[in-house]
Order: C-alpha cells, then structure tokens, then sequence
C-alpha cells in the first residue's frame, strides 16, 4: 500500500530549477498590527469605508507560521501548486505539494453538498508541527547536517527541494485559509466557505475558526489565543481577523498591497520564540 501511494505522490524527478507560476489573483500581504488599538482602528476605517451602519462579523483563526500555497484544483484534480512569491509570481513547486498526505489530489463530491467547482485556487500555509520539527532537527544533527533555525525555515526548506523525493521525506501538513479565483458555487460568508473546502477534503483549521459579532468578542478570543499558544501543536505568531460577510469582503476591495476586509493581529514575542 505504501510503495502505491508512493508512486501515485511522487509524480516527478528531481529538476534543475523552479518554473515561475503567475497568480491570476494577486496573494496580498495582510495589513499587520501589535497592539489593541491598531485592530480597533482597522474597525472603525472599515465601517467609515462603508459608509453605513451594516452589521459586521468577523472570523478570527491563528496566524500560523509556515509558508504561503496557492493549489489549483480544475474540475476537481489538483492541476498546480505554487508558493506566494512576490505575491504576483511564485515557483512551481507541483511535485513537491503531492507528496504532502494531508493534500487531497482530487476533491471529493458531496452528496448534499455544493459541487465542485470547474476551477478552485485555494490559499493555504504549509507548516511543521513542533514535535516533527524537533525530530527532524535531532535527527539532521546526528547526521552532520545543521539545525533549522525554526518550524517556519523547515518547511519552506522542504518545500522548495528540487528533488520531491526529499520533501516526501519532511513531515509537512498544511492548513487551507482561503481561496483566489473559483467558478460556479457562491457562498455568503466566510465561515460558509471555510466549513465547504472541508467538506471537499481541503484541510481546514475549522475547530480554532470563530466568528464574533462585536470588537470585544474578537479581542477576547485574541487574547485567548495569544494566552494559549504554547499548547497548539504548531507554532502560531498571531490571530488572523477577517470580515465574515463575503459581499461585504467585495464591497471593501482591496488597497495597493493589502485587502481592506482582513487584519493580522501579530502576538509579542516571549523569550520562548526567540532562537
């Protein structure tokens, strides 16, 4: 069973070098801030952009510490992989992408579900959990090799490996955060489309998903998750905060480098997370 899953995975040979991917839609950076007030600013430029009293609810996940992907699924089967690049152009990293498990090659129809569509760019974050990262350190060291300096610059190692082979090797996984372009289905919120992806196979980090109604509600779950973050499996540097209504995400649009409808709200750093 494991040489066929091998062999399905494992669909290329080493390369000389990464081909460029262009993004149709652009991978933004997020607009960033450390402190309370800077979220509670973003709040207020939001709802004055909007010029109105439309009720706003957010969904705030962990900032997880990997490396940026776009997949792109057409008529269900994984057709691309790329990293984020510039935001514009990334490299071509299809082979490597298939040999992470927690990828689904094709997306899975559901029944009572919306169907699949034609084409999906999905967004996601690659990652190492801290344990594997603390294995395959130990194990590298033993070995002569030097240790990465975090999970992070492990699994974007591993993933721009010209030969899958070695990457096949990295215990990497992957959490879906979003999505570019996509035919067909329509969603009316973000959670709506988070809780899809997984029913399609996509891997979703839905249990730490929350929409809150009010700016209170997100800065308790924020702080909540900045108090806790020694106990999550991976590493994660901050909560993620986006606008919950998907007419409202168009509405906003977006500015030169970042999208008006999501903030990142970054956690200080404890001695902890400084190598």
């Amino acid at each position: 069973m494991k040489k066929t899953v091998e062999k399905i995975r494992l669909s290329a040979q080493s390369q000389a070098a990464f081909s460029e991917v262009k993004h149709p839609l652009p991978i933004l950076s997020l607009e960033r801030g450390y402190h309370v007030q800077d979220f509670t600013d973003f709040d207020e430029r939001t709802k004055k952009f909007l010029r109105d009293n439309t009720s706003i609810d957010y969904t705030v996940e962990p900032e997880i510490d990997g490396l940026t992907v776009e997949l792109v699924y057409k008529k269900g089967a994984l057709s691309v992989a790329s990293t984020r690049g510039d935001g514009f152009v990334g490299e071509n990293v299809t082979p490597n992408i298939r040999t992470i498990l927690s990828v689904p090659l094709t997306l899975i129809e559901q029944a009572n579900g919306k169907p699949i569509p034609d084409l999906l760019e999905v967004r996601g974050e690659v990652y190492m959990e801290t344990e594997a990262f603390a294995t395959l350190n130990r194990d590298g060291i033993e070995r002569g090799f030097p240790a990465f300096k975090n999970p992070q610059s492990a699994a974007a190692d591993s993933l721009r490996q010209l030969d899958p082979r070695v990457t096949a090797k990295r215990p990497l996984n992957i959490f879906c955060f979003g999505i570019g372009e996509m035919s067909g289905p329509k969603f009316n919120t973000q959670k709506e489309l988070m809780i899809t992806l997984q029913q399609w196979g996509l891997r979703v980090n839905r249990p730490y998903i929350r929409v809150c109604s009010s700016i209170s509600e997100v800065i308790d779950y924020c702080h909540h998750l900045e108090e806790t973050k020694s106990q999550f499996p991976f590493e994660i540097n901050g909560a993620v905060v986006k606008v919950n209504q998907l007419d409202l995400q168009a509405e906003l649009g977006q500015k030169s480098n970042s999208p008006r409808w999501a903030f990142a709200l970054k956690f200080k750093k404890t001695e902890e997370d400084i190598p």
